[in-house]
């Protein structure tokens, strides 16, 4: 059984060694997002040319698919919680083709996620990504055979949660940066700004004043946190588990952050219960990246970042369905998550 509780003080961790693919990398040579994706066009066959050409200017589903169809090209839909993601049965292998919700054109950075997507394959993490347009957001991955995502199970499972607790090591203590910050308070201000109906967060619930007190007041805390790469996405279905391998997939949130916020989302996204949750933990700092802080703290940390998780995609929730789109019961999940939450704040 772990045990969170028996490390007293975490060890100070250096950042892990490379070789091969994953040695050091130098930010300053690699190439621009669109100078990466011009240079792939070139060497990639006239198929996904034509498919990733039309898709870009289309963007549309059902026309996506009437031209896969009329050109004979094997496909099938494979879903995705806010993104269409068709699988592709090409000549050169099995690719999945990403059709971004316009919508979404303001709330990701394209240029920021081409960057730090090549930076996370790169160092071993991602998954091989020929083409990712940064004017459509159009995104060319290869299929990984063989490969599913976390589902409930595994992440309740000893060995799976040592490959999370790897990857974020690997991530976190990672030889290069992302070119930009991923903040939740500058996300929230944003999310907030492009909500049309402001009441739709504002009397989501009686209690709506007392959530946002307690969000603001931690700001300046979260200010001060050492900033790591981060995913920042890490839902069970951004995790893709192949044979021994684990890959983090979809890095539209990526940003420098504190690393515990990368365990926060593991844990709250996966509604992992405590004794896993401890596992997780004991599984990371096991290998040496604590930054020196105490159990207590990291604790109290995890709190604040779940919380204001919950907070932040509530209302990303919110913004998404006034746009049309339709979560269920999410929003309203993500809601009570963060009342309760704001009951163990440190």
């Amino acid at each position: 059984m772990c045990k969170f509780k028996r490390f007293e003080r975490f060890r100070i961790g250096k950042p892990l060694t490379r070789t091969g693919r994953n040695a050091k990398i130098c930010k300053d040579k690699l190439p621009t997002p669109i100078q990466k994706c011009h240079a792939i066009n070139q060497s990639i066959n006239q198929s996904i040319n034509k498919i990733v050409g039309f898709a870009r200017t289309c963007r549309k589903p059902d026309e996506v698919f009437d031209f896969l169809t009329r050109h004979a090209v094997p496909f099938s839909p494979i879903g995705g919680m806010t993104n269409q993601n068709i699988l592709l049965d090409l000549p050169g292998g099995k690719f999945v083709l990403r059709l971004p919700h316009p919508a979404r054109a303001a709330l990701i950075d394209r240029e920021h996620e081409a960057f730090n997507n090549d930076l996370a394959y790169r160092a071993g993490l991602n998954v091989e990504t020929p083409v990712l347009d940064v004017r459509s957001g159009v995104k060319l991955t290869r299929y990984l055979e063989n490969g599913a995502p976390l589902n409930q199970t595994q992440l309740q499972d000893g060995r799976c949660l040592r490959l999370i607790a790897g990857n974020l090591r690997r991530l976190h203590g990672g030889n290069f940066a992302f070119r930009n910050t991923f903040n939740a308070f500058d996300a929230f201000r944003r999310y907030f700004s492009l909500l049309q109906d402001k009441d739709l967060f504002l009397k989501a619930d009686a209690r709506m004043d007392r959530l946002a007190d307690a969000f603001w007041r931690l700001e300046g805390v979260c200010r001060k946190l050492p900033l790591r790469p981060c995913h920042n996405d890490l839902v069970p279905e951004n995790m893709l588990l192949q044979g021994d391998g684990l890959f983090f997939i979809d890095w539209e949130y990526s940003g420098m952050n504190d690393p515990l916020f990368d365990l926060a989302a593991v844990i709250e996204e996966g509604r992992m219960p405590s004794e896993a949750a401890d596992c997780l933990l004991e599984a990371y700092f096991a290998g040496g990246a604590s930054d020196g802080i105490s159990a207590r703290d990291a604790a109290a940390r995890l709190n604040i970042h779940r919380f204001c998780q919950n907070v932040l995609w509530f209302l990303w929730t919110k913004v998404k369905e006034e746009q049309g789109e339709d979560f269920g019961g999410y929003a309203a999940r993500r809601l009570a998550a963060a009342f309760e939450l704001s009951e163990v704040l440190p």
